[in-house]
């Protein structure tokens, strides 16, 4: 057994009883913001205990299901700060902090401070930071539809891989789709013009987003800003010329300095951001050397080059991103196709992923299609989404990673998906009691 295993093994009790505590303590946390908020206490009560156990089956080492992840890296750097606390001395690894991977490593030495070497603090963690997302997502849908899903939210999570296998992990991934929800829940805000509820849901959601992928958080970030400024200032209720004429040269000034913020959130790779870069990321991401949480297989399409142009690693660092996000998005949308399937299990996995986020986004199209109020808020949620898959497309070329960040869009479509779900089942309602209204009791 590796030695990272080992050293969780021997700490178990001490790892058992802080996981304990933390569960009792922010259950009942999410029980009273649940009621504060009135929404359904069923998903909690549900999907709680089921996250927290498919994160143990798969990511403790006494399971026989165990899967090694890219969650050890964090967990060795996470011992190495809490060590280097406890001596003073510097810490093994050399990667930054912020810029770069974000604040997952100081939580995870946090937590060892506390107790030792632990994984199931950190399943326990992450597995409430995904019943927050869940709650947080029926304030959402709330809002938008005025019902607060309940089986229909358990549902959702339940038959996603990617929530089962990612969120109640060892990674990070959990906390990144809090800081989207978060967004999400300011984007909705704003939709019924509660613009002061909005605002300290979207600072929040931009601090979690920085704080645990710099990189891609500053896309989410800038993509939910531009939207709450637009519904402010374009279709609010207050509407003058000067709002108009501030809002555009808002939107406009966003859009010049992104380049600059993302630059600056990608840390170190400021100086490679060019087509080669954009290129690399996507040989890289595509070998079959890319670890992921199931082992490593790799996307059997084109790569990105040969379906632009023979000139890519020359391109300007956007243009590449874009040539790359069109080259990829077929693959990104709707694959793995037939004829990608390999023997492994993981390939079913991903093909179920992706039936989740169609079946996610058709309900959210008709939704869209079928809402009678207004439909600004729902489309700025849909360019979210739309912006988002550009840019996973762009420099994700295999599925294995392409599922587990995919999840972040589907987090933005879940509200706009549930109240299309919840008409869906209205309108079936309707039906059946007009068909059978004429037969008399006890025909049925």
């Amino acid at each position: 057994m590796p030695e990272l295993q080992q050293r969780v093994l021997d700490n178990l009790v001490s790892d058992v009883l802080l996981a304990s505590v933390l569960f009792l303590v922010s259950a009942y946390g999410l029980y009273r913001l649940a009621k504060i908020w009135k929404v359904s206490f069923l998903p909690l009560a549900v999907l709680l205990p089921s996250f927290v156990s498919a994160g143990l089956m798969l990511y403790v080492p006494l399971s026989p299901l165990y899967v090694r992840s890219d969650g050890e890296f964090y967990q060795r750097w996470g011992y190495s700060l809490a060590a280097s606390w406890v001596t003073g001395e510097p810490a093994d690894h050399a990667e930054t902090l912020w810029p770069g991977k974000g604040l997952w490593p100081i939580i995870i030495g946090t937590f060892t401070a506390l107790a030792g070497p632990i994984t199931i603090t950190l399943v326990v963690f992450n597995a409430l930071i995904l019943v927050l997302i869940v709650i947080v997502l029926q304030k959402a849908t709330f809002l938008l539809g005025e019902r607060a899903p309940r089986w229909t939210m358990v549902i959702v999570f339940l038959s996603s891989s990617p929530f089962l296998l990612w969120g109640p992990s060892i990674l990070r991934e959990a906390l990144f789709w809090l800081g989207v929800a978060l967004g999400v829940l300011a984007l909705t805000y704003a939709s019924v013009h509660r613009y002061r509820s909005a605002l300290p849901a979207a600072i929040l959601s931009s601090l979690v987003l920085l704080g645990i992928r710099p990189d891609a958080g500053m896309f989410f970030i800038y993509g939910f800003v531009a939207m709450l400024i637009f519904l402010w200032g374009i279709v609010g209720l207050e509407r003058s010329q000067l709002k108009v004429v501030a809002t555009v040269v808002t939107l406009v000034s966003l859009a010049v300095s992104f380049p600059t913020a993302f630059e600056f959130a990608r840390g170190a790779e400021v100086a490679e951001l060019s087509g080669a870069r954009i290129l690399k990321t996507n040989v890289v991401n595509a070998r079959d050397s890319q670890v992921t949480a199931f082992g490593s297989f790799a996307e059997s399409s084109e790569s990105s080059e040969s379906l632009c142009n023979s000139e890519f690693v020359l391109m300007p660092a956007w243009t590449a991103v874009l040539c790359a996000a069109v080259a990829n998005l077929p693959h990104a949308l709707f694959g793995p196709f037939h004829w990608e399937y390999g023997p492994g299990a993981i390939w079913w996995i991903a093909g179920a992923a992706t039936l989740h986020f169609l079946l996610l986004v058709g309900l959210a199209i008709f939704h869209l299609a079928n809402s009678k109020g207004r439909r600004w808020p729902l489309l700025a949620l849909l360019a979210v989404a739309a912006a988002s898959m550009l840019m996973f497309s762009s420099v994700l070329s295999n599925y294995g990673v392409l599922i587990r960040f995919r999840a972040a869009t589907e987090i933005v479509l879940i509200p706009l998906s549930l109240c299309g779900a919840l008409a869906l089942i209205s309108r079936v309602k309707s039906w059946r009691k007009r068909k059978f209204s004429h037969l008399p009791p006890g025909a049925m």
